[in-house]
């Protein structure tokens, strides 16, 4: 068995023990359990994410926020007594999958929004088959410019975009006054719109990339990644791979780096994950955050982790996780304000008028022609003992 597919396997294992994947359908696109089937009167949510592949640690992650948040409702009897079914469907981020799946979903009259589909490739073939089905696509977890810049009518998003977390990473730089700068982006589109958006604005503050280097996706074969990078002293990198392939970069460019060089990376990077499969290696590693710190004593940080516990007692908290409680809790306060008919019109129109709403600590505005509710961006770094630092 090589590396990666112990890997692989390990963290299957993990899943399985936290909970979050049902031992008999492990393998099976559809994660929902069979005895949790929706009755005719309950609340159908559909999700496509990538819970297999490189980026499935943050898939599951976001997942069971959410399902915790949603149980909490369905013990306390639901909405009227209907109670809240989230339906998930894993894509393994392949976008032909995420548009098949999505189009399952909104064939099926039962379901009455998407609800936490990941990663900008996938979200953004799928943005087109929500508007055609009138159906709104509720806290997708992505960031990418055009998303923000063109808002649909029809998606609500809860997590500040990818240029707002780019932003903060690079004034952060600039006030430090770090120079040597080099940047690890995808070879795909999205990564070559993270190149063009970064070079642009690091020249707004007066800086310039030094050098760059760009990696596949669920590729562990990084070598020529970091021989791009190793010719020059860098004193910070920024990462744009996450899950598995950062990973894998990481571990490859420690020799090269000797400590010397200080990494930054966007939200998506999934810090749990480096923590748990780096260990040592993760330590100084930087990250800006679009939730709380899941771990402090904020009013939603300390509800996420007793819900989180009573669903999935073996889980740890994590930044991912909670984002995927406060779009259910945001959701849930939406729904609450339908009154009729629970219509896939109704429900966007609940969440437009919404208003700001307070989670406990995090705050949410939603409102004609405002589909963004969050701008909340911080920096946080994992320190020597694996814990959130900012």
């Amino acid at each position: 068995m090589n590396r990666s597919h112990a890997v692989d396997r390990r963290s299957t294992l993990a899943l399985l023990a936290a909970g979050l994947l049902h031992p008999w359908r492990a393998d099976a696109q559809d994660l929902t359990a069979p005895e949790t089937a929706p009755g005719p009167q309950d609340i159908v949510l559909g999700q496509s994410a990538s819970f297999t592949g490189a980026f499935a640690a943050q898939a599951h992650s976001y997942r069971a926020g959410a399902v915790a948040y949603f149980s909490h409702i369905n013990r306390q009897g639901g909405l009227g007594g209907r109670r809240i079914h989230l339906r998930s469907l894993d894509d393994g981020y392949a976008v032909e999958r995420a548009t098949a799946h999505a189009t399952t979903l909104l064939a099926d009259p039962r379901v009455v929004a998407l609800f936490g589909f990941m990663w900008t490739n996938t979200v953004r073939a799928c943005v087109p088959l929500a508007e055609a089905a009138r159906t709104t696509m509720f806290a997708p977890y992505t960031g990418y410019e055009a998303l923000y810049r063109q808002p649909s009518p029809w998606v609500f998003t809860t997590r500040a975009s990818f240029a707002q977390e780019l932003q903060a990473i690079l004034l952060h730089l600039h006030t430090v006054s770090l120079q040597r700068i080099g940047l690890l982006h995808y070879d795909s589109p999205s990564g070559l719109e993270l190149l063009a958006e970064t070079r642009q604005r690091m020249a707004d503050l007066g800086m310039a990339l030094k050098t760059t280097a760009r990696m596949k996706v669920n590729d562990k074969n990084v070598a020529a990644a970091v021989q791009a990078l190793s010719g020059e002293p860098l004193q910070a990198l920024i990462l744009g791979a996450s899950g598995s392939d950062a990973v894998s970069f990481i571990r490859a460019y420690e020799p090269a780096r000797r400590g010397r060089t200080r990494l930054y990376a966007r939200s998506l990077v999934g810090t749990t994950q480096l923590i748990d499969e780096l260990g040592p290696l993760s330590r100084g590693v930087s990250v800006s955050q679009t939730a709380p710190n899941p771990l402090r004593q904020r009013p939603v940080a300390v509800e996420y982790r007793q819900l989180l516990a009573r669903q999935f007692p073996q889980s740890t908290p994590d930044f991912i996780g909670l984002e995927g409680m406060l779009a259910a809790k945001a959701l849930v306060l939406a729904l609450q304000r339908v009154r009729g008919d629970l219509t896939r019109t109704a429900v966007r129109n609940a969440i437009e008028d919404l208003g700001a709403v307070d989670l406990g600590g995090y705050a949410l505005q939603f409102g004609p022609g405002r589909r963004h509710g969050s701008q909340f961006v911080d920096i946080t770094m994992i320190d020597r003992d694996g814990r959130f630092v900012g």
